[in-house]
């Protein structure tokens, strides 16, 4: 399992468990992350890691599947473009 939701989250905004977020960034607001790509974002692989975009701070960045706490919604990523 590549994630700990077991879904396929790309496209997903997804919210970051606190446990892994500094002290400064534990709001709701700074732990939403949007899911665009990795082996991490399928349920099937083995690998974990997610590559996406923090919706607060519009940065790019790379999570760990594990470190989901749960799906906020679903968006199209050509929308997005």
């Amino acid at each position: 399992m590549a994630n700990s939701l077991n879904k396929n989250l790309v496209g997903s905004i997804v919210l970051v468990k606190k446990e892994y977020m500094n002290e400064e960034n534990q709001s709701k607001e700074k732990r939403t992350f949007l899911c665009e790509g990795g082996s991490g974002c399928q349920s099937f692989t083995i690998g974990g890691k997610i590559f996406g975009t923090w919706l607060n701070s519009k940065e790019t960045d790379c999570i760990r599947g594990g470190w989901i706490e749960k799906i906020i919604k679903k968006v199209s990523l050509n929308k997005l473009n």
